[in-house]
């Protein structure tokens, strides 16, 4: 009898065991990210020049960057970079302000793209995504990707406001999910607003 008793409690122990570290595992794989650290707005003056914005100061040479253009089309289209070098200022034309909505320091770094685009006027200007640990999807024109791996898709938008774009990122479809990350690049010269409330809400 007691032989047995021995017996169970090990067995209970070894179980209890397994859920404990089970549970230490799941709950290492579901750590939220920062999403301040895999995202930056990307500008260029032309395919040779192009420019990440970003509050991640860790990026390394050839880093894989993701890049989201085409924004406010009809069909989104991905793009795929490498970092080249971080820079000393910024790397967006004119020096343009804005960022995104975390406080902190933004960093620049140069990107190269991975293959050259067929057409040499296409505007490389949009959203970055830093070492995606899946490949943005084009679905139904629009980009996605579990960026949080959380088995929740996210989607990529932008918009207008008074003199300045707003590349924001939403788990969940645009205006219809959450927003999750949100900058502003300011251009001097007047734009036609078209962002809707959801767009800017709770903005900085």
């Amino acid at each position: 009898m007691g032989n047995l008793k021995e017996k169970m409690k090990k067995c209970v122990v070894s179980i209890i065991s397994i859920l404990v570290l089970g549970f230490a595992v799941f709950s290492q794989n579901t750590k939220p990210i920062n999403i301040y650290s895999k995202a930056g707005t990307v500008d260029s003056k032309g395919q040779e020049s192009i420019c990440l914005q970003t509050k991640n100061a860790n990026l390394v040479k050839n880093t894989p960057v993701s890049i989201v253009i085409r924004l406010d089309k009809k069909q989104q289209k991905v793009l795929s970079a490498i970092i080249e070098k971080r820079l000393k200022e910024s790397c967006l034309r004119d020096h343009a302000e804005g960022g995104d909505d975390h406080q902190g320091k933004d960093y620049y770094y140069s990107l190269k793209l991975k293959k050259k685009l067929a057409n040499e006027h296409e505007m490389i200007f949009g959203i970055g995504v830093i070492q995606p640990a899946k490949t943005i999807q084009v679905k139904n024109n629009l980009a996605t990707v579990d960026l949080n791996k959380d088995g929740k898709l996210e989607y990529f938008r932008s918009c207008t406001s008074n003199e300045g774009y707003n590349f924001t990122i939403w788990t969940g479809k645009p205006l219809q999910g959450k927003r999750i990350w949100l900058s502003y690049y300011y251009v001097d010269f007047g734009t036609e607003a078209d962002c809707k409330k959801k767009d800017l809400e709770g903005r900085k």
